[in-house]
């Protein structure tokens, strides 16, 4: 059967998640204890806020332009599952859960890679920041695909991935829905164009503790520790 057989109307927020400079707090931390308000409160603000989209002025020092959260992929090409480096690609998660999986993995490459440089550390902690992102488009879903196609998740080698993000580019398809590879419960949207995103919403920031010796990441949202994951 073909690779590109199933074609969905696509329409639902998805996750991005970024580094982030600041310190790690949610925007209202300082009026409950409760996570659940803090949603609540950022639901309100953003209905009682014009939406970045559509608002060229900066209201607060939380909103962040959507250059940070959809642009910048599309203008700063590198090379990952599905771009040799040529290709623009835009990743989002279904969920919190499996965009902190895909990220901490990166996370823990980058250090591994350069691990001379961290002989002297004990704990690295990096901040991030993640947003809602309105993701509407039809979509080629490759997430049944696996079975089948098992170089779609393939831990180590991309080639085969790629060569799929050089025929959505050059075919002029906007957006592909694959299986998380390393959360295997997830699915990730991949967006080769970038109008098929839109409304930045803020939903929290995070911060990933890795411990050196345990060879565990710990992330925190606030001063809640949510996850933990081996390294």
């Amino acid at each position: 059967m073909s690779l590109y057989e199933t074609i969905i109307d696509y329409s639902q927020d998805v996750f991005r998640n970024i580094p982030s400079v600041k310190p790690s707090q949610n925007l209202f931390d300082d009026l409950s204890d409760d996570e659940t308000n803090w949603d609540a409160a950022n639901q309100l603000e953003m209905l009682t806020h014009p939406l970045l989209e559509s608002n060229s002025l900066i209201q607060r020092g939380f909103e962040y332009s959507e250059n940070s959260f959809i642009d910048y992929p599309f203008e700063h090409l590198t090379a990952s599952r599905f771009s040799d480096g040529k290709t623009p690609c835009w990743y989002g998660s279904e969920t919190l859960e499996t965009t902190i999986y895909e990220t901490v993995f990166h996370f823990v490459k980058n250090i591994n890679d350069s691990i001379d440089a961290f002989i002297n550390e004990k704990k690295i902690i990096v901040d991030r920041r993640v947003a809602k992102t309105s993701c509407i488009g039809l979509t080629i879903d490759l997430s049944s695909k696996t079975e089948e196609f098992p170089w779609l998740i393939d831990p180590i080698s991309y080639t085969r991935c790629q060569e799929v993000g050089q025929r959505m580019a050059k075919e002029g398809h906007p957006l592909i829905r694959v299986k998380s590879v390393r959360h295997p419960e997830g699915f990730n949207i991949v967006a080769f164009k970038s109008h098929v995103l839109s409304n930045v919403r803020e939903h929290c920031y995070l911060s990933y503790s890795f411990n050196l010796d345990s060879k565990e990441v710990s992330i925190l949202r606030g001063e809640k520790a949510i996850m933990a994951i081996p390294a």
